[in-house]
């Protein structure tokens, strides 16, 4: 299912940390406790956010603390199989599509 959020004036960064947050809480409100068995892969078509959700890079900007915060918890907390997984191409494009509309106003 498609989830629209509106996010107002936002970086890239800032965005997509908001649209991984408001997936993983959609998910976890439509499936419940299946999340903690099921494997989960959410594509990023930036390799700085990917890395930054995944723990492999330090968050250092201070607006995005508060949201990588988030996502961890709900990672610990019901999404013991979630991976991200950095893919510029397709895979993103309808996401990156959503996104555009949203910040070009449309939603």
């Amino acid at each position: 299912s498609e989830v629209a959020y509106p996010i107002g004036n936002s970086t890239p960064a800032l965005a997509a940390f908001q649209a991984v947050l408001v997936g993983l809480e959609t998910l976890q409100a439509d499936l419940g406790a299946v999340t903690r068995s099921t494997p989960i892969t959410v594509y990023l078509a930036d390799e700085e956010v990917k890395a930054a959700l995944a723990a492999e890079a330090p968050v250092t900007a201070p607006a995005l603390v508060p949201l990588f915060m988030a996502v961890h918890n709900l990672r610990v907390g019901y999404f013991p199989l979630l991976t991200f997984v950095y893919e510029p191409t397709a895979k993103v494009s309808a996401a990156s599509a959503l996104a555009a509309s949203a910040l070009d106003g449309v939603l």
